[in-house]
């Protein structure tokens, strides 16, 4: 009985960690990522695709808040790098902000999570041409 109780109090207590989800889909010629479960882990384009080290084709970049605190920077080339998206939304704007790019420019969108505010619920989906 005490095994069984003491098993029980170190479940509850284990802390429960969440990492981001990245999925990304093709469709003629045109990829999908979607990152969702935002955590404290950046993204790079290289991350996804680690033989385009000269960029991607960047179509558009679209953040969906989860609270009206919701923050999404985006760099361009590391995580010091200027800022290619940023977008500074309230949940309540209805669905987001979204940026669109010219694809003939290879970009290179890095993810910092630290210059951010993410709720769990909040997603970036990113398009870019192959």
């Amino acid at each position: 009985m005490k095994k069984a109780f003491l098993l029980t109090c170190l479940l509850v207590l284990l802390p429960v960690f969440a990492f981001a989800t990245t999925t990304i889909t093709y469709i003629e010629g045109t990829y999908t990522l979607t990152i969702s479960a935002i955590d404290t882990t950046d993204w790079l384009w290289t991350d996804t695709f680690p033989n385009k080290v000269n960029g991607i084709k960047l179509i558009s970049i679209r953040f969906n808040p989860g609270a009206a605190s919701d923050r999404c920077v985006i760099n361009a080339g590391t995580t010091s790098g200027g800022d290619l998206f940023d977008s500074s939304v309230s949940a309540d704007s209805g669905d987001g902000k979204i940026e669109y790019y010219d694809p003939s420019i290879r970009l290179k969108p890095v993810l910092d999570t630290s210059d951010g505010i993410y709720n769990a619920s909040a997603k970036i989906t990113i398009i870019f041409a192959e």
